[in-house]
């Protein structure tokens, strides 16, 4: 479980929060036997160094997973609900990764345990989540709302809720960090960590706009009224991520951004290459031109460059150059999904065969080469499901991306994440 990409930021996240989970499932058994699930599952599937043969692995995962299964209806039953059961539910969400029936049940139970939890501490009159449940409710978030991304990027519209954005979010990030990782964790990682959760929750506010403006916009009232506050949510949220990017960048960069310099020929098309030394702050500059792209497309649900002002041309050649110059393309499971609509988004603001052919097409063989082998789904069939039924994207035709027909044997790609 602590085997992500070879990134010291990620490094110092994971091995201490694999540790704390593993103390944690000791004296939770349904947290145990998802943990060891969840485990089984990654350890089938990695192609260096496997601890026991894949089917060993595979029989053990199910083994667990059928055990996690029956103690989560138990705990539901019986209302015995806290913290480890709410990790227990976001960990057989990776569980669940192609089927989307499944993980759909999974993310309305895992929505109804932390409302219960949120609840709870209020109705004990505090203002914040004890401390021993503050590290369990805010992993079990941050795992849920990555596949909360990727189910309204197929299915539609995003099941957990959206949280504010207030004064105590990055306190709240802060104190979990610091709880669950210890000494382990020096202030730059803690850092980092805090700017890729806030920054995928503001991610996760796009969404729950775009399903507004996609709801106002289908209404047969849907009028000036209406499309004046899809504008006014959208300026918002801009001048929200805005505000607290620039923040943390001036406040932060010279640390989380500097590396021994490295030389880095591999480039998107004739565009400069991403100086490799710069690769780990590229991981948070991604989400943040997601995150634009994303919210330009709401605001103005027109394929291509759109208005000089949106900078959706240079928003999505910095998330091509950045991935192309990604030393390790072996995107772990919990990434992948993410990665591959990002380059969508890319697609959609390189505008195809209308605008920037040349970016376009090397953004869709960028899509085919990164693509998974066993997700039931071809590149093309997952290219325009995204366009039908992600929230708040204008609508395209096939002739606008006409290389995704010439894809051969039709390379298959996992449905959702």
């Amino acid at each position: 479980m602590d085997r992500f990409p070879a990134d010291r930021w990620f490094a110092q996240l994971a091995q201490p929060i694999g540790v704390y989970m593993i103390t944690n499932a000791m004296n939770a058994p349904v947290l145990h036997h998802a943990t060891l699930a969840v485990a089984a599952l990654l350890a089938s599937r990695d192609p260096y160094d496997q601890p026991q043969p894949t089917k060993v692995c595979l029989q053990r995962y199910l083994e667990h997973k059928q055990k996690a299964l029956q103690m989560v209806r138990y705990h539901l039953e019986s209302e015995d609900i806290g913290g480890p059961l709410a990790v227990a539910i976001a960990f057989l969400l990776i569980t669940e990764k192609g089927n989307p029936d499944t993980r759909r049940v999974h993310m309305h139970g895992l929505k109804s345990v932390l409302q219960h939890l949120r609840a709870q501490s209020f109705e004990e009159e505090n203002t914040a989540l004890p401390p021993t449940l503050a590290p369990l409710y805010w992993l079990s978030w941050s795992v849920g709302i990555g596949f909360d991304i990727g189910h309204a990027t197929i299915e539609g519209d995003p099941i957990l809720d959206p949280l504010p954005f207030t004064a105590d979010y990055e306190a709240h990030n802060r104190s979990w960090i610091q709880q669950m990782c210890g000494l382990s964790i020096n202030n730059e990682g803690v850092e980092f960590a805090i700017l890729l959760c806030t920054l995928r929750m503001f991610i996760h506010r796009a969404f729950h706009l775009a399903a507004i403006a996609r709801k106002y916009r289908a209404s047969p009232s849907y009028s000036p009224v209406h499309e004046a506050k899809i504008q006014r949510l959208c300026c918002q949220l801009e001048r929200d991520l805005e505000e607290w990017m620039s923040r943390h960048l001036s406040l932060h960069a010279p640390a989380l951004f500097h590396s021994p310099p490295c030389d880095n020929t591999t480039s998107f098309l004739d565009y400069p290459p991403i100086p490799m030394h710069k690769a780990h702050s590229q991981n948070v500059m991604i989400e943040y031109h997601m995150a634009k792209l994303y919210v330009s497309f709401i605001s103005i649900p027109e394929i291509g460059p759109g208005p000089p002002e949106s900078r959706r041309f240079e928003h999505a050649l910095e998330i091509c150059r950045s991935l192309v110059g990604m030393k390790d393309r072996r995107w772990s499971q919990l990434a992948q999904h993410t990665r591959l609509f990002q380059l969508f988004l890319c697609c959609l603001a390189f505008g195809g065969m209308d605008s920037f052919a040349v970016e376009s097409e090397a953004a869709v063989e960028l899509i085919k080469a990164s693509a998974s082998q066993d997700w039931g789904f071809t590149v093309e069939e997952l290219f325009y499901r995204w366009a039908q039924h992600c929230p708040g994207l204008p609508p395209i035709s096939p002739d606008m991306f006409p290389w995704l027909s010439d894809c051969g044997n039709k390379t298959a790609i996992v449905a959702i994440q």
